[in-house]
């Protein structure tokens, strides 16, 4: 099973499209089948709608519940409302205590807004809707900042669901306003009576720091739940798996794969299946024979191609495979460009530099636009194997595909260059003592249909 297109690894970002689910990414060692659509299973909350178990997740390891959320926002969002206006009254209750004592809280619990206000006070108000606030504004300015100052380009789902999940950091900061709202005002009145200003200020520095540390815990646990989401896909439209642990056990049995007996049997295919022509739309034109062949390079226009070998310069027709040019200068001083990899081209080719291939590096396209793919592949070393591969998707040594598609074009012991024009019409197979042309009429356009195999 191959990645779909878009997926990212979840721990660096980097694309795993068309990578095998058994596999593990390129850049950081993670297994790809974590990173997938889907393999979230969903917080308690989006499981079962337990608030009380997604609450426990969220105080023992906020971390290992943001690895765990689905990407989704309807869920998310009812949370949000939820945990908000859990924290909106624990505030209101706390500033109605504070204002007014036990009638107060009778007022509160029984009156209408006005009522409310009144012991309150309308800057207690403004605290007590502050979660909704936040939530409303949160919503339209993180992404972009995230986007913009980490270069995470979190969603917008994917921030719902952060931020569904770490409002329960609203519940404790709703109760440290609570805490300071009751406790201050009594701590100032004490310290009044004593005619202690040191004390006073103390509480209202207490306070101030007190409501500055809860700010930062709710700042703190979105930061950690973004950095845990930024990169992971939407799975709004895959069911939740049931359990982690067969999930689980999947993975490791496929990380644990035996990549050198798959090589081995890919090699073995390789080594038996024959040297055939090029399937349609790919014809053969020529294969001519170049002594000593060094390197290789299309013109910007895809209608030639140089070819440099220890006696000199050569340049052939794509279309019709005949050589039409030929320099015998074989001072390599005068051959190279800016540097090694670009060459100093012969009439008919008008361009002022030509980027080669061949002995000392370079390359050329290993894919067209509508999904060819050439590679070569040393089997037996120090016999090389030029393979033609259709846009099917199919890895050579991915184990969900032991049979990819491919035709064995050349089997030669020193392969110079091998790679496709800048149109994708044309491919090149250099090696050390002969020039072989493929060609084909034009390029089809990319089909966003490719079946896998």
């Amino acid at each position: 099973m191959l990645a779909p297109p878009g997926t990212l690894c979840e721990s660096c970002g980097y694309s795993l499209a068309d990578l095998g689910t058994g596999g593990a990414c390129p850049e950081c060692g993670r297994a790809i089948a974590h990173s997938v659509p889907g393999h979230r299973p969903g917080s308690p909350w989006q499981l079962a709608h337990s608030w009380h178990g997604t609450f426990k997740a969220f105080v023992l390891k906020p971390s290992a519940l943001f690895e765990q959320i689905r990407i989704e926002s309807a869920l998310s969002n009812r949370l949000s409302l939820l945990n908000a206006a859990i924290a909106s009254t624990i505030i209101a209750i706390g500033a109605v205590i504070a204002g007014g004592g036990s009638t107060g809280s009778v007022q509160f619990l029984t009156g209408g807004a006005i009522v409310l206000m009144q012991p309150m006070g309308y800057a207690n108000l403004v605290f007590a809707t502050a979660p909704f606030l936040v939530m409303l504004i949160d919503a339209r300015l993180s992404p972009p900042l995230y986007r913009r100052f980490y270069q995470w380009p979190i969603s917008a789902t994917a921030y719902r669901a952060v931020r569904g999940h770490a409002s329960f950091a609203w519940i404790f900061f709703a109760l440290a306003v609570a805490v300071i709202a009751i406790t201050e005002p009594a701590l100032l009145s004490y310290a009044s009576r004593q005619k202690n200003l040191n004390l006073a200020r103390l509480s209202q520095t207490l306070g101030t720091a007190a409501f500055l540390l809860a700010t930062l815990y709710v700042a703190w646990l979105h930061h950690v739940g973004v950095k845990a989401c930024r990169f992971a896909a939407d799975g709004t439209s895959l069911p939740p798996p049931k359990s982690l642990k067969p999930e689980g056990a999947a993975v490791a049995a496929l990380t644990k794969t035996d990549y050198a007996a798959h090589a081995a049997r890919i090699q073995d295919l390789i080594l038996r299946q024959p040297v055939s022509p090029p399937p349609p739309p790919w014809r053969r034109i020529t294969t001519a024979p170049v002594g000593g062949l060094t390197e290789v390079g299309f013109s910007a226009d895809s209608r030639f191609i140089l070819v440099i070998s220890w006696a000199g310069r050569g340049v052939f027709d794509c279309r019709t495979g005949e050589r039409v040019g030929r320099d015998d200068s074989d001072d390599r001083d005068t051959l190279y460009g800016r540097d090694q990899l670009h060459a100093i081209p012969i009439p008919p080719i008008t361009d002022p530099e030509v980027a080669i291939a061949g002995l000392w590096g370079g390359g050329l396209s290993a894919q067209t636009r509508d999904g060819w793919r050439t590679e070569v592949v040393p089997v037996p070393w120090p016999m090389e194997v030029a393979l033609l591969m259709p846009p099917c998707r199919d890895e050579l040594l991915d184990p969900c595909n032991p049979n990819p598609s491919f035709t064995k074009l050349e089997d030669q012991s020193d392969i110079r260059a091998c790679g496709f024009s800048p149109n994708g019409c044309v491919l090149v197979v250099a090696a050390s003592d002969a020039l072989t042309l493929y060609v084909r009429d034009a390029e089809s356009p990319p089909s966003p249909t490719i079946q896998h195999p």
